[in-house]
């Protein structure tokens, strides 16, 4: 199930197409998220914290490292929450 709901954030994720956010990758549900030039990770972390949103800075990049136990109801809304803030 781990590396299903990993598919489904990263897939998401891509989906959206927004302006600052990359390529995805990851393992499961350890997934690092591309910035793009022009945008900083810690900006960007920072306003999706202040969202309600926990990410991670991971070199020039972002991470998600939600629970094991995440249901497809939170992933839909961290991704409504990515897509709010950074759309």
């Amino acid at each position: 199930q781990v590396k299903e709901k990993g598919a489904y954030i990263r897939r998401k994720v891509e989906e959206m197409n927004l302006a600052c956010l990359g390529k995805t990758l990851g393992l499961g549900l350890m997934i690092g998220v591309e910035v793009k030039d022009g945008w900083t990770n810690k900006d960007l972390a920072s306003k999706l914290i202040e969202n309600g949103l926990l990410v991670l800075t991971a070199g020039p990049g972002l991470r998600l490292l939600p629970p094991l136990v995440i249901s497809k109801e939170e992933m839909d809304q961290g991704v409504a929450i990515m897509k709010k803030v950074l759309g």
